[in-house]
C-alpha cells in the first residue's frame, strides 16, 4: 500500500506485463485495502477464519474485482501442502497433461479423484510432499503445451 499506484504502474512495467491498463494497477492496491480492512493485513488470518476449502476461495474472491476462479485456483496451488484450507481443484489443464503424459488413465478421472490420485502416487514415489505444487505447475503448462500442438 505503501508503494502507491504510480510506482506500482512502474513495477509492472519493469516486470514486463504488458497486458495491462492502468486498472490492473488499481485492482491490487483494492485488494490489498480489503486484506486490511477485512483480515488485519493478514492472510494467515483469512486463512484461519474460513471454515474450509470452499470457503477460502470464496473469501480470497471477494477481497477485490477481478479475483476469479483461475486466479484463486493459482494463488491456492501455491500454497498446496503449506496450508491445509489451500486445496484448489486439478486444472483442466493439468488433467489433460496427467493423461497425455501416462500418469494417470484417460477417461476415468474426474478431476478431485484425479488429483488425490496423483498425490498419492507422487508420495509413493518418495517425493517430498511440499514439491506437488511445482509438479502441478509443471503440469499445468505442459497441459498449455498440448493444446497449442492440438491446434493445427
Amino acid at each position: 500500500m505503501k508503494t502507491g499506484w504510480d510506482k506500482l504502474v512502474i513495477i509492472l512495467d519493469a516486470g514486463g506485463y504488458v497486458s495491462y491498463d492502468y486498472k490492473t494497477a488499481t485492482k491490487p492496491l483494492e485488494m490489498c485495502g480489503a486484506l486490511i480492512r477485512d483480515y488485519g493485513g493478514n492472510l494467515d488470518t483469512l486463512h484461519d477464519v474460513a471454515s474450509g476449502p470452499r470457503n477460502l476461495e470464496d473469501r480470497l474472491k471477494t477481497l477485490g474485482k477481478g479475483i476469479g476462479d483461475t486466479t484463486v485456483a493459482i494463488f491456492l496451488r501455491e500454497l498446496r501442502g503449506i496450508r491445509d484450507k489451500a486445496d484448489p481443484p486439478l486444472s483442466p489443464l493439468a488433467l489433460i497433461a496427467t493423461t497425455e503424459s501416462g500418469y494417470l488413465r484417460p477417461g476415468t478421472q474426474n478431476p478431485k479423484r484425479a488429483l488425490s490420485n496423483l498425490n498419492k502416487a507422487w508420495v509413493a514415489s518418495g517425493q517430498p510432499a511440499d514439491g506437488f505444487a511445482d509438479f502441478e505447475s509443471a503440469l499445468v503448462r505442459e497441459g498449455l503445451r498440448l493444446r497449442y500442438v492440438a491446434i493445427p
